[in-house]
């Protein structure tokens, strides 16, 4: 009923045998306790049943939630830290004053020109409006609906560019932004002023406002809108360039040498600039020393407003044609979350034309919002990066900024450290602020071989994987939250995830969605892009890991879960990570 201090198997089979051949399911032992005693002790809820069915006692009442706790003896990752975390928010941002200033120092030094004098190249043969210190460029989107109700947004560049023969040419690129390259037009004037009023002219037409008002641009119904012209471009000259990180400190570090190992494979440069490459920003803008938290929260509202937008309207399309199938019945619709207004009673609007616009524009100034002020993605253009508008973009768009929230943290953490170094090591200090013990456990020690054959029992035909390394691991107040749970069925399941989001999971733990666990998947989706497995194998061919070749980590998690009229909802929890190559 309890083989080990730290767990125990649940083999309900085995003790109906013991009970078939007579054994005393009641009898104490030397040290006076009872199989329930041990039970109860290992918090297994189904073994205290089948003990209540077996020993005759009385099945209707019911066992004591309060006595029935898993088994958690404590352990300590034997580092004698201060109890107080680092101040990472306050120390990373010190750290970026110092960069500043070291830049800007550098500027006065090694460039004459002032700042506000650089420009990019595509705007330096810009025709320049002097008397209102703007170039004659501009971009405008308009949002059309069609016959069939799909909505479409149409963009629309125009600019003028002093060519070096002296010759003034107009350029216009149109089109729906959707990934399609559209069309593009060149006409050319001799003269200045034939080719600035030719430009006023197209604008007026397109927008129904005059170029000379443009700075207090008006929307006008049915007509193009004003869209900030690549505003990330302006704000390149001020990021912190080719910054690195240096780990190195007088201070010695307190930490093991085999987590000292793993915490410097996570926080390789190489590493974290792989994974920011991968999420398709621009580097130059948005790096490892200009990384804003407010610009990456204020994003990841946006796309909320978009998810609550895109549920209202597929909800109204549904009603509609219901509405349309049923003569008008509309019936009581059961999902609140894809009826976003049916438990207010209030009644649907008919999805008409005039509606379908309105939940475009919104969605597509939305998603402007996102992809032009606040997320500047690597060689944008109107034809390589799609609208905001259909779950699927969504999803997508979702997924890297989950994955810049994360590396996001991590710079917090790791500029926090290089502010400290003269007085904490920064291996150190990023251990305290991850707030997370590790522990390696020593190659006899059970738990360890339990877990071993765990894994090489779920491996297929020749792909076997050698384990470096298994560190016990636990997060300040998860085994407490699991044991509060008191649900009934416990799962072990593999994560694989890149370093940062590694990281970001030791700091923050899995956050739990929505979304419900399914026991029976071999694959499962917790939520947020975070796929598990009970299958060791399944897990490890596939997934990536960046800049990992040497060696690949794996968390193992406990997920609690309990079904309840048909649905299970999950709380989870660490409990070990592996290293193996």
């Amino acid at each position: 009923m309890k083989t080990s201090d730290y767990g125990t198997y649940e083999n309900v089979e085995m003790l109906e045998m013991l009970a078939g051949v007579g054994a005393n399911l009641s009898e104490q032992d030397r040290n006076g306790k009872t199989p329930m005693d041990y039970t109860i002790e290992t918090g297994s809820r189904k073994m205290a049943t089948a003990l209540q069915k077996l020993t005759g006692a009385d099945a209707t009442e019911p066992l004591n939630a309060n006595k029935i706790h898993p088994a958690s003896p404590a352990w300590s990752d034997g580092l004698d830290f201060p109890s107080s975390q680092p101040d990472v928010d306050g120390d990373s941002q010190a750290m970026l004053k110092l960069l500043e200033l070291e830049r800007s120092k550098a500027r006065q030094l090694n460039d004459s020109r002032p700042e506000e004098e650089e420009k990019e190249d595509e705007l330096r043969n810009v025709l320049m409006d002097e008397e209102q210190n703007i170039p004659y460029r501009v971009s405008m989107t308009k949002v059309e609906i069609e016959k069939d109700y799909r909505s479409g947004c149409r963009f629309f560049t125009l600019q003028l560019n002093k060519l070096p023969n002296g010759i003034i040419r107009l350029y216009s690129h149109r089109g729906l932004l959707k990934g399609y390259h559209g069309e593009t037009d060149n006409t050319y004037f001799c003269k200045k002023e034939e080719g600035i009023a030719e430009f006023e002219k197209i604008f007026k037409a397109k927008s129904e406002n005059n170029w000379a008002d443009v700075k207090r641009f008006q929307k006008k119904p049915n007509m193009y809108a004003l869209m900030e012209f690549k505003p990330w471009k302006a704000k390149r000259n001020s990021a912190l360039r080719d910054f690195r990180f240096d780990l190195d400190s007088p201070v010695p570090c307190k930490l093991p040498e085999e987590i000292q190992h793993v915490l410097r494979m996570w926080t390789k440069p190489e590493v974290l600039e792989e994974a920011l490459k991968e999420t398709k920003v621009d580097t130059s803008i948005m790096n490892f020393g200009h990384f804003s938290r407010d610009t990456v929260l204020e994003a990841k509202k946006v796309l909320d407003q978009i998810s609550e937008l895109i549920k209202r309207r597929d909800w109204e399309k549904h009603q509609s044609r219901i509405r349309r199938s049923k003569h008008n019945l509309i019936p009581q619709v059961k999902d609140s979350k894809d009826a976003t207004s049916a438990s207010t009673g209030e009644r649907p609007v008919r999805f008409t034309q005039k509606r379908d616009l309105y939940f475009a524009e919104k969605l597509y100034d939305l998603s402007n919002q996102y992809l032009h002020q606040l997320i500047p993605y690597e060689n944008f253009s109107h034809i390589t990066v799609r609208p905001v508008t259909i779950q699927d973009e969504l999803e997508k768009q979702r997924k890297k900024l989950f994955d810049l929230m994360d590396l996001e943290m991590l710079n917090r953490i790791l500029l926090g450290a290089m502010y400290r170094k003269q007085e904490i090591h920064p291996l150190d200090y990023i251990y305290r602020a991850l707030d997370c013990k590790l522990k390696l456990l020593d190659k006899d020690d059970e738990e360890k071989r339990h877990l071993l054959q765990f894994i090489h029992q779920s491996m297929r035909g020749d792909n076997n994987v050698e384990v470096k390394a298994i560190f016990r691991m636990s997060r300040k107040g998860e085994e407490e939250r699991l044991q509060s749970c008191r649900l009934d069925n416990h799962k072990l399941l593999w994560h694989n995830c890149n370093s940062a989001n590694l990281l970001s999971t030791m700091k923050l733990g899995i956050p739990v969605s929505d979304r419900e666990y399914k026991p029976d998947d071999r694959y499962c989706n917790l939520g947020e892009g975070i796929y598990t497995s009970t299958s060791f194998n399944a897990m490890s061919s596939s997934g990536r890991m960046f800049g990992q070749k040497d060696s690949k980590f794996f968390l193992l998690m406990e997920v609690c879960y309990c079904q309840l009229k048909g649905r299970c909802p999950f709380t989870v929890g660490m409990a070990a990570l592996v290293a193996f190559t």
